[in-house]
């Protein structure tokens, strides 16, 4: 059995960032998306709304030897949806539309993942980090004025014309046991983590483990909304 949590701090000014639901006890669909107007710009909502509706479109298999292409079929579909829904022009003053984006379906107790841009998945057994994905960001993150750290994604889904065109990332499928926990979120709060202070947040018996690890965050560094999606095996 899979059960979800997914948080994102709405007090924060940011709209939901997450989606999540399942097919059957042993199925789910996680996913995690931002949008950008702008050039510099983050948490476009309309842009965010579509891209998580996009995947949710995504259908459950019973063979799980296709998922991968599935994925990456939906992965590429996507950017023709958005130059259809979201037009934009390669003029800086006008508005420019990106969008990066996580999504893992969990099948027969394995769990394929596909990215584009900064988030990042994590997977805790028995208390350690056994593996994770790796985000497209610029490393070591910039530090801004006042000493906050800001990630910038080197990868997204653009429609700026003759804009660099990037493939989504797909990773091998993990094998999935009872008692793993799947964490999604920005990589920037798991940057965060010095001590193995997210795996004790969310493997605790205690509920809301999305929201705790939220509010963890923004105790230590976040000023903005930011989300989380964590997902336990059972």
């Amino acid at each position: 059995m899979i059960v979800t949590d997914s948080f994102t701090d709405q007090s924060q000014g940011a709209g939901e960032r997450t989606c999540h639901y399942s097919r059957g006890r042993n199925e789910a669909i996680l996913m995690i998306a931002n949008g950008s107007d702008g050039a510099f710009s983050s948490g476009y909502q309309p842009l965010i709304d579509f891209v998580l509706q996009h995947f949710q479109e995504l259908p459950f298999t019973t063979a799980s030897h296709t998922i991968p292409e599935d994925l990456s079929r939906k992965c590429e579909s996507l950017r023709v949806a958005m130059q259809r829904h979201f037009p934009c022009t390669d003029d800086w003053l006008n508005t420019q539309f990106s969008a990066t984006y996580l999504i893992s379906l969990i099948y027969a107790n394995s769990c394929f993942t596909s990215w584009l841009g900064n988030f990042q998945i994590k997977l805790y057994r028995q208390g350690l980090c056994l593996s994770e994905s790796s985000p497209h960001i610029l490393n070591p993150p910039i530090t801004k004025q006042g000493g906050g750290l800001l990630v910038v994604a080197t990868k997204t889904a653009t429609t700026v014309p003759c804009s660099e065109q990037f493939n989504a990332e797909t990773l091998e499928p993990w094998q999935l046991e009872a008692g793993d926990i799947l964490v999604i979120a920005d990589s920037l709060l798991f940057l965060l983590d010095r001590s193995g202070e997210i795996s004790k947040i969310v493997s605790s018996s205690q509920p809301h483990p999305a929201k705790r690890l939220v509010d963890w965050a923004q105790s230590i560094q976040f000023t903005r909304g930011q989300s989380a999606l964590v997902a336990r095996i059972t």
